[in-house]
C-alpha cells in the first residue's frame, strides 16, 4: 500500500512539473479557441469551458466580449447555447492566419 501511495505522489509531482512547463495562452489564443469550440453545434457554457480548457471565472469576460462584438451569438433556451457567428468565423480565420505568420509568442 505504501508503494502505491509513493507512486501516486511521484505521478502528481510529474504532472505538476509538466504544468509548470506549459506557457500561458495569450488573449488572442483564448479567443480563437473559444470561437473554434463554438463552431460545434449546441454547446452550453459548461461545454465551452471544458473544450476551450478554461475555467468558469475566466470564461465569462471572454464570452461577454465576444457576444458584444458580434462574434458569438447567444441562443436562449433551457440551456444558453453559444454559437460562432459568420463575423466570428472571419475573426477566427484572421487569428489563425496571424498564428501561422507569427508562430511563437515573445514572453
Amino acid at each position: 500500500m505504501a508503494g502505491a501511495r509513493s507512486a501516486v505522489r511521484n505521478y502528481n509531482k510529474y504532472l505538476w512539473s509538466l504544468l509548470m512547463l506549459m506557457r500561458r495562452r495569450s488573449k488572442d489564443e483564448i479567443i480563437a479557441d473559444i470561437l473554434e469550440v463554438c463552431l460545434m453545434p449546441g454547446l452550453a457554457k459548461t461545454q465551452v469551458v471544458y473544450q476551450a480548457n478554461l475555467n468558469f471565472r475566466t470564461i465569462v469576460p471572454h464570452l461577454d466580449l465576444l457576444t458584444r462584438g458580434g462574434l458569438l451569438e447567444v441562443v436562449p433556451g433551457k440551456l444558453t447555447i453559444y454559437k460562432t457567428t459568420p463575423r466570428g468565423e472571419m475573426a477566427l480565420k484572421a487569428l489563425r492566419a496571424i498564428e501561422e505568420i507569427i508562430p511563437e509568442r515573445l514572453d
